[in-house]
């Protein structure tokens, strides 16, 4: 078995037909057909079902597929960690960023590896916290920017600061009002929020009942875009961290308080994979998504209060 098989083979599944891949990767389709008709004659099984529809692997097919892409990206991350130690930073780099703050860093982010590293290319997901936990446990990511209330399996979290929450409602006088309330006000507000297996909203419902309240929550709902609608029309209020509010902030329709007595902070975090070696690209790029975080915090673009331990490596 060849690695450049494993390859052409992944090339297939992900374009669902041979004539596709053959043209995406630049060979003949006979050549293609070889390769796979002895990588199938060899492994003893088919991992292929040819058809007029297009080529779709087998059940057996798809358990090659993952541990294909599995190796193949791990060879990949050996090549760039060698050639790394003798040439430099270079290499890719999978960075999951939760999705309200994706925004907010990405191009950060792209800017700054533009300028520092320009032999790193990153590839960048915003998405669910869960979303992003699965992302790293599993190694599809490298690195995230994750909330989070409880540690992680897999996972090993670098805390960098602690998101200050506020309250948003309909605006209700002549101006946007930024301002600031308590939590038990804030739990007696009828609120719209994520639903109760949304580590956001679990947070909440702790910090709720450790201060001897409960939250009122009227409707539950995932979609930002829901959820800003139902504020807009003044049927309940939600809680966000600032970079998830900037943009309803701006837009003069919404007073935003930011919830006190106490403050429900909410960890923010650098993520990566547990007994996973990092590469020097995802090492700098680490390196720079906490440097950004830091930046935005002190500059009030992410407030809350930054964690003591900027410069771990």
């Amino acid at each position: 078995m060849k690695l450049i098989q494993l390859g052409y083979f992944v090339g297939i599944v992900k374009a669902g037909s041979l004539v596709t891949a053959a043209r995406d990767m630049n060979i003949a389709q006979p050549v293609l057909s070889r390769h796979m008709n002895e990588l199938e004659a060899e492994l003893g099984v088919i991992l292929l079902v040819r058809g007029r529809a297009g080529t779709r692997p087998t059940e057996a097919g798809e358990l090659f597929y993952q541990r294909a892409v599995y190796i193949l990206r791990h060879v990949e991350e050996t090549v760039d960690l060698l050639r790394g130690r003798a040439d430099g930073v270079i290499g890719r780099v999978n960075v999951g960023i939760i999705f309200y703050a994706a925004d907010l860093l990405g191009p950060l982010l792209l800017d700054a590896l533009q300028h520092d590293f320009p032999g790193i290319t990153v590839s960048i997901t915003d998405g669910l916290a869960a979303t992003l936990w699965d992302g790293v446990g599993s190694g599809k990511l490298d690195l995230a920017v994750v909330p989070h209330s409880t540690t992680l399996a897999r996972v090993t979290l670098e805390p960098v600061l602690r998101e200050a929450l506020y309250l948003v409602a309909s605006r209700v006088g002549p101006a946007p009002q930024l301002g600031a309330i308590g939590l038990a006000e804030t739990c007696g507000r009828q609120l719209v929020l994520p639903g109760i297996h949304a580590e956001f909203r679990q947070h909440l419902e702790h910090v709720a009942a450790a201060a001897g309240h409960r939250l009122d929550v009227r409707h539950e709902h995932q979609s930002m875009a829901a959820v800003h609608h139902l504020v807009l029309q003044g049927r309940a209020n939600t809680i966000r961290s600032w970079p998830g509010l900037k943009a309803l902030w701006n837009s003069g329709a919404v007073d935003v308080l930011r919830i006190t007595d106490p403050e429900p902070l909410r960890q923010i975090s650098l993520a990566t994979r547990s007994h996973k070696p990092l590469t020097k690209a995802v090492h700098a790029t680490r390196d720079l998504l906490r440097n950004l975080l830091r930046a935005q915090a002190l500059a009030g673009e992410w407030p809350g209060a930054l964690t003591d331990n900027p410069e771990q490596g």
